[in-house]
């Protein structure tokens, strides 16, 4: 059960992260998609399809960095050591769009905030991207102890899945409003999600091209033949996603389908790149089990998160379900 302990928590902070990804991904790739609308009006729909639901999404967040600091407390020192400045992006892009979404209604004009909002998206986005691929990249790490650079997050390999990452959330952001809009803009919505979802692929698969000539040390952990096969496949699975998402941006009625398979894209990516670094925490050198707290520490988190967790998803289900209802245009009085 000891040899468990760290496994189990790994898994709950994967999903947490998982949770933020898919739930959050989709209201900031929405934030991406709202730079260039065609009117204020489009814009205030963009909002209305995200209603007050980022308030629970954001959560997801927040359970995730407890969980790291909780159970794994090496791996978040190194974390907070090796990407400092793309967390403060992600940090200061949530509290951007956080400020923005609160003054536009109340602002006379509200050309400003929305672009707030938008660039308060996009900065969050990047600065996951630029985590994300630090990770990939690999983290120097000598006697548990970052040993970098200040600049270490950015590189060639990380500017690249930074860019994949927001495409790839305005790819999500365009799935979620074909599912929750029914007003004037579908067809302009339709087309987003087109040129987003063939950008996404397009890095996508430039990626894939480039990692056997990476020569970086979490490049070689993908291509260790135990991984390579479950890395396959589930990439082989996100391509099929991505030529679903495609289909249904094609079809000239609504379809509800596309956000399903871009967040089954979403999942098979963020699985290869767990399945490829596997049994690193902070690759290539911190695995799992070595980041892990003490078994005492483990076990007593369990009670807490037994308890916190189920209330949240509760709590997140009931605002989806009050808030269901789909943006499909301004009201009586001309508003969203």
């Amino acid at each position: 059960m000891v040899e468990a302990l760290p496994l189990v928590w790994f898994l709950i902070l994967d999903l947490s992260l998982l949770a933020f990804l898919l739930l959050d991904g989709a209201d900031l790739g929405i934030g991406i998609l709202a730079f260039r609308p065609a009117s204020e009006e489009q814009r205030s729909a963009m909002l209305a399809a995200i209603g007050p639901l980022w308030y629970a999404n954001e959560t997801w967040l927040v359970i995730a960095g407890a969980i790291l600091f909780g159970a794994f407390p090496r791996a978040y020192g190194l974390a907070l050591s090796a990407l400092y400045v793309p967390t403060m992006m992600l940090i200061f892009g949530l509290i951007f769009r956080a400020v923005s979404i609160e003054f536009r209604p109340h602002a006379k004009s509200r050309r400003f905030w929305g672009a707030v909002f938008a660039a308060g998206s996009l900065l969050a986005v990047v600065g996951q991207g630029f985590m994300l691929g630090s990770v990939l990249n690999g983290v120097r790490v000598e006697d548990e102890l970052f040993a970098g650079g200040p600049w270490d997050w950015l590189s060639p390999l990380s500017a690249v899945v930074a860019v994949g990452t927001v495409l790839g959330h305005a790819m999500l952001g365009g799935a979620y409003l074909l599912r929750r809009y029914a007003g004037p803009f579908l067809a302009d919505y339709r087309r987003r999600l087109r040129v987003a979802a063939v950008a996404t692929l397009t890095v996508f698969v430039l990626f894939l091209a480039l990692l056997p000539l990476l020569r970086t040390p979490v490049s070689g952990l993908w291509l260790r033949p135990f991984h390579l096969g479950a890395v396959a496949v589930l990439l082989v699975g996100a391509l099929l996603g991505f030529v679903m998402v495609l289909r249904c941006a094609a079809r000239p009625a609504k379809c509800r389908h596309a956000y399903p398979w871009a967040v089954f894209v979403f999942v098979c990516v963020a699985a290869a790149v767990l399945a490829g670094v596997f049994p690193y925490i902070v690759p290539p050198s911190l695995s799992i089990a070595a980041a892990a707290a003490s078994a005492n520490t483990l076990r007593f988190m369990l009670v807490g998160v037994a308890i916190v967790l189920p209330i949240i998803v509760v709590y997140s289900l009931y605002v989806r379900r009050v808030f269901r209802a789909r943006a499909t245009g301004p009201n009586r009085n001309g508003k969203y």
